[in-house]
């Protein structure tokens, strides 16, 4: 797999423009190309995107988005090891992330960076299931 700093456009490309415009994904545009990396299987074939973005000093939230996470988690070791930098790079004193809640496949990988549960935010995502917010903090 092969990493580099995200390109405008690359989401769009993981999870397609009509789910984008249905979920009305807020931050797509705002995007910052140095806290977001793409994931590539080859030379052009984008795996996946991910990165954090800054809530305010010191805050983030990590973010992920895969095309095919049957691809992505091929290459689990190296993604958790880059990743891992990047939070290590960050100096930030808390990141969170929000993920479905029956998803034991994304379960077991915020716990594997080290994230704990906090709370179930009930209706929370635009497809108004129940997501669970995990937390990093120092």
């Amino acid at each position: 797999m092969r990493i580099r700093p995200y390109i405008q456009g690359d989401v769009i490309e993981v999870i397609g423009k009509d789910l984008m415009i249905k979920f009305e994904i807020p931050f797509v545009d705002s995007i910052d190309s140095g806290l977001a990396w793409t994931f590539l299987n080859g030379d052009y074939f984008i795996v996946g995107v991910g990165g954090f973005r800054r809530f305010w000093s010191g805050v983030y939230e990590g973010w992920l988005a895969a095309r095919s996470y049957e691809v992505f988690f091929q290459h689990k070791l190296q993604v958790i090891k880059f990743i891992k930098n990047q939070i290590t790079k960050l100096n930030a004193h808390r990141i969170q992330a929000t993920i479905l809640s029956d998803s034991s496949r994304d379960r077991s990988f915020v716990e594997f960076l080290g994230f704990h549960y906090e709370a179930t935010l009930l209706s929370y995502g635009p497809d108004k299931k129940n997501y669970d917010l995990w937390a990093l903090v120092k």
